[in-house]
């Protein structure tokens, strides 16, 4: 029955917290080894709800793991973690968005080309709570990439999103200052083309002239200024 159900799925979701909750208290030694086992495990259950609700704490797990070499079989595990445009996954994708700079973080940016792939996935899912929560910490990945990767592949898509109606823009302008110091000129320009397009379009958003009010205009350089 439906109420059986979802007694099992809080159920499962409680045994997989509690993994994440003990790898906070205890040695690295044991993160390492044996709760690394269990959450293998549970990933690996032959029931699509445990797999489910260890999906979801994967990323706080890897996080947690720090500052040790992350085992590769979770790296592999959460670049490969399946996301799917379904109603029941949208809690598996915004967990994943949600942990993603402190899984990139933990990793190291070495592990970028294994993580590409599944951060992309990410900013293609239709839940506007996953998007809002990938703009809302893009600048943490900018960061954690540093400049010559983030001009090259993080800018872009910081552009295009400010570019897209939703929630979305308002955290990605807030931030803006943070993501623009790994931009280059042509690409400040870009955004300063973009201010002027979204101030003449929200005349009925106050918040989104708001927040471009108070964007930091500190790496945009005087040249760039005055050429657009």
């Amino acid at each position: 029955s439906r109420g059986l159900g979802d007694v099992y799925k809080r159920q499962v979701s409680t045994q997989s917290t509690w993994v994440v909750g003990i790898a906070k208290l205890v040695n690295l030694e044991t993160r390492l080894t044996d709760l690394t086992a269990v959450l293998c495990r549970l990933l690996e259950d032959i029931s699509q709800w445990v797999q489910k609700a260890a999906s979801q704490r994967l990323g706080e797990f890897i996080a947690a793991l720090m500052p040790s070499i992350i085992p590769s079989r979770l790296v592999d595990y959460y670049a490969t973690m399946a996301i799917v445009n379904e109603s029941d996954e949208e809690e598996v994708g915004y967990q994943s968005a949600y942990n993603f700079p402190g899984v990139l973080y933990a990793c190291g940016k070495t592990q970028w080309e294994k993580l590409r792939n599944t951060y992309f996935a990410l900013w293609e899912l239709d839940f506007p709570r996953v998007i809002r929560t990938l703009c809302s910490s893009l600048h943490e990945v900018v960061k954690i990439l540093g400049p010559d990767k983030a001009a090259s592949e993080l800018i872009p898509l910081f552009l295009e999103n400010l570019q897209e109606p939703g929630e979305g823009v308002v955290p990605l302008l807030r931030n803006a200052g943070n993501v623009l110091a790994s931009s280059n000129h042509e690409q400040r320009g870009a955004f300063l083309e973009c201010l002027q397009t979204l101030n003449e379009e929200s005349s009925k958003k106050w918040r989104i002239r708001q927040t471009i009010a108070t964007v930091s205009y500190t790496h945009l350089t005087l040249p760039t200024i005055c050429s657009v």
